[in-house]
């Protein structure tokens, strides 16, 4: 099972993303998010810059594969 939480509030500017992974083998759970002003992925015109945000989500995953815990 895998779970995806992304969570922007209105009038706030901080952006949090969450992904969650469970092995359906053995039943680990791992975990990994990140929250930052959406700031960071948005340029003056607001338009979002991808290659600003996916190495932030490629980041999450990677740290799911491996194992690592999020900071």
């Amino acid at each position: 099972m895998n779970s995806t939480q992304s969570v922007c509030s209105r009038f706030d500017d901080m952006y949090s993303l969450s992904l969650c992974s469970v092995n359906s083998a053995n039943g680990q759970i791992r975990e990994a998010s990140f929250e930052k002003s959406v700031a960071n992925f948005f340029d003056t015109e607001g338009n979002l810059l991808n290659d600003l945000l996916e190495p932030e989500v490629l980041k999450l995953h990677s740290n799911i594969i491996s194992g690592k815990k999020d900071k």
